[in-house]
Order: structure tokens, then sequence, then C-alpha cells
């Protein structure tokens, strides 16, 4: 059976160039994407934790009519980490720094998918005015030790705390520990095509474990349950867009419901039959969702 997704990454990827630039003293690695239609607007997008540019090409590649820019955040891929802890303070420190460096004629709308949703939140709270409009893909919208998830997460806590402690060549074993991928992969992806999943399973095998040093992903996951959109949304002045997978094992719809009510000017859509992973098995749907958001913009 055809993969639909792989095509898109395929398509994202033929109209990339990458490039650097340096923000508070780290080299940052970043890939530009020029529309191949009529351009709608400029969309700077952040990924989630532990992930790279490459996670979200399909969506790139269902935007051809958008100009793209994905950087892979301090840390991860091929960008140096931070010289400070990797807190969401200091990435928004970060990206304060490193946005001007992109030299934009206009203002971009921001996009985040999952940890990325912190930055683009955090970001528009401290630079109020300063996008066209923001695109939240699978919020970080309710305080992760709470609720149904909470004993999960306090085991991955200590399971964080325990690779710290390793040495560092060991600690980068532990952390890519393939049955754990495996088992992260399996729960968030809601597919039954066995191909596709398997698809799903070698992106993530692929691209989870570049990560600079276990200071990034320990500091990170740290970073990435201290906050939540809510804690920013009061301050957001731009027109948001929240799009939410109906089966979220990570950050649920009941929660997505709640936050987009504390947005000045909001919406939610909801994608049926998709968890967390909106970015593989749903990027067309999701581009189309941005399409109809932005082209709303203008009326």
């Amino acid at each position: 059976m055809p993969n639909p997704t792989a095509k898109l990454v395929d398509a994202a990827v033929a109209r990339a160039t990458r490039r650097e630039s340096t923000a508070l003293g780290s080299k940052i690695q970043y890939w530009v994407y020029p529309a191949t239609e009529p351009s709608l607007g400029t969309i700077v997008m952040f990924h989630g934790y532990r992930g790279t540019h490459e996670g979200v090409e399909a969506i790139v590649g269902a935007l051809p009519d958008f100009d793209l820019i994905v950087p892979d955040l301090p840390g991860y891929g091929h960008s140096e980490p931070l010289v400070k802890k990797h807190s969401i303070d200091n990435y928004l420190e970060w990206a304060d720094a490193w946005l001007p460096t992109l030299n934009l004629a206009e203002k971009p709308i921001m996009m985040g998918h999952s940890f990325g949703t912190l930055l683009v939140a955090g970001q528009g709270a401290r630079n109020q005015g300063s996008a066209r409009a923001r695109i939240l893909l699978n919020a970080v919208s309710e305080p992760a030790m709470e609720g149904t998830r909470r004993v999960l997460l306090r085991l991955t806590w200590l399971f964080y705390r325990f690779a710290n402690l390793l040495p560092a060549r060991i600690a980068q074993r532990v952390l890519n520990f393939k049955l754990l991928i495996r088992v992260m992969s399996d729960v968030t992806t809601k597919s039954k095509d066995e191909a596709f999943r398997h698809w799903i399973y070698v992106q993530h095998l692929t691209h989870f474990g570049t990560f600079a040093n276990k200071r990034v992903v320990v500091e990170g996951f740290d970073a990435s349950i201290s906050r939540t959109i809510v804690d920013y949304s009061a301050s957001i002045l731009e027109p948001t867009l929240i799009v939410a997978g109906s089966e979220d094992e990570v950050t649920a719809v009941e929660g997505q419901e709640k936050a987009v009510k504390t947005f000045k000017d909001a919406r939610l859509e909801v994608i049926g039959h998709v968890g967390h992973l909106t970015h593989y098995e749903t990027p067309d749907i999701v581009a189309d969702a941005v399409r109809r958001f932005v082209k709303s913009l203008a009326k």
C-alpha cells in the first residue's frame, strides 16, 4: 500500500535548503522550504521534544502554498545545545535571539507541535503582536503530573533521572533503547496499517537519538512537563488555531477544549481517529486546517 506521508516528506525534501545561524552562542541548523505555489505566507515551525525538523516535513510537504522555515531546536538534530540549562525560559530567550537572524520581510505565522507549542505560546506572550497568527498542534494544555497520565509520566521522570546518573556513553545507549522507542511509537500510533506503523517506528528510531548529550534530553523532559500553553494564553494577542487529535494520549482533547477558552482569539479543530502523531498520521488534514485558518484571517 502506498505511503502518502512518505511522499509528502519527499516533496518537502525536494524544496529544502539547509542554512545556519548563531543565537546565544549556539550554532543552529535550519531548513527553508520555499513555496512552489503562490504563497499564503511564511510559517516558522518548532518541532516537539526529542524531535528534529524531519519529523514535521510531511506537514511541510502538504503545504506547497506556504514558505516554511523549520530549525532543529538547540541540542537536537544538527543544532548545538544551549550554553545554559534547557529550560522553557532559556529556550524562549533563544527564540527571541534566533528569530531576528531570519531577517523576515513580513510577520511570520508561528507554528509548533507538542513541546514546540510551549515555545510558540511563550514567544507570543513575551512578544505580543510579533506574529501574524499562531498554530498549536497537539498542544501541551494540561499539567503533566495531574490526571490519568501522572503514573506513567512519573515513571518516565524516574527513568530520565536514572539515565542522568550514568556515564555519558552508557546513558546515550539507555536513552536510545529500541524497546522503549518501540513502545512509545506503538502507543502513540493509531493507524492499523502495519506497514505504516513500522514506517513511523523507523522514523522515531532514526530521529529520536539525534540529541547532543544526556543533559539536553533530561533537561528537555523537565522543561516539557514544567509549563502548559495556558500559562501564556491570556497574553497572546494574535488569532490562534489549536489542532487536536481525538485520541491524543499525551494531551487529552478535553484539556484542549478547556485551553482554547483561555485565549483572547482562538479556535479548536479536532481531527478524528488520531492521537499525538498528527504530523505523521494526518499531515494532509493538518495542512487543510492550517490553510483554511490562514485564509480566514484575510476576511
